[in-house]
């Protein structure tokens, strides 16, 4: 960090600006706003939004509770809709993994079985035709957008529908700024629970033998489970009490 510090700093005017388009975690650009101003993509500001403080413990537990209302209504209707699929992925993550090449062979079986969305390869007209409508109206209800191009890939077919249902409640929200800061949250747990390379989304990790277990156990943490947790923890107003009661009801709820 001090390297590229003192490597900016003689260029540096009292108007210079800064485009960081790349910007990772924000590190950089913490540094980089204390000698100019920035220019920041969305996912950045995110990430720095829920660096500052957040709300007090009363407020946090009304808001996870409204989210919760809503969560609850996108997931009925995409359960109805992948139910085969999702029995499927059950019962390939809780088979006996003590061995990793039967587990491997019943994974592959499962992907045969379902769409997957790619943007170079061979897709069904069908998955290409569902995307299709939701990029020209990513507001459809239920949202489903990252079941259709994530589920398998990045994720697990689970962790895509609570990703979507949670991404729907937070569009439930009226205020701007609590939806930003919520929205910040659920991109710190996405990041955690991807299967996926270091932490980023440059591609994702591949299937095999080797990183079967891996990826299995990747995509049992439900992101339903983990977002409370998050939301919780990166309030650092909660004492652990609370967190785990959060934890169990949330994980009640989802089983």
């Amino acid at each position: 960090m001090g390297f590229i510090i003192e490597s900016l700093w003689p260029h540096v005017e009292d108007d210079s600006v800064i485009l960081d388009i790349m910007c990772g975690s924000g590190a950089v650009s913490n540094a980089l706003a204390q000698i100019c101003h920035l220019m920041l993509n969305f996912f950045c500001r995110l990430l720095a939004k829920i660096q500052g403080a957040g709300f007090n413990e009363k407020k946090a537990f009304e808001i996870l509770n409204q989210l919760y209302k809503y969560y609850t209504d996108n997931l009925r209707l995409l359960q109805d809709e992948c139910k085969n699929q999702f029995e499927y992925e059950k019962e390939v993550f809780h088979m006996d993994m003590s061995n990793p090449d039967l587990v491997f062979c019943k994974y592959k079986e499962y992907i045969e079985r379902v769409d997957l969305y790619s943007s170079t390869d061979i897709t069904s007209e069908e998955i290409k035709k569902k995307i299709q409508i939701r990029k020209e109206n990513n507001k459809l209800f239920p949202y489903r957008l990252f079941t259709y191009y994530f589920s398998n890939i990045y994720f697990g077919l689970e962790q895509c529908m609570q990703i979507d249902n949670i991404r729907y409640a937070i569009d439930t929200i009226q205020d701007e700024e609590v939806k930003n800061w919520v929205l910040g949250v659920l991109v710190v747990t996405v990041s955690v629970i991807a299967s996926n390379h270091a932490g980023h989304f440059a591609q994702p990790k591949r299937v095999d033998e080797k990183s079967i277990l891996e990826v299995i156990e990747k995509r049992k943490n439900l992101h339903g489970w983990s977002f409370p947790k998050d939301f919780l923890l990166l309030l650092q107003k909660v004492n652990d009490t609370h967190i785990i009661l959060i934890l169990l009801m949330e994980h009640g709820r989802m089983h």
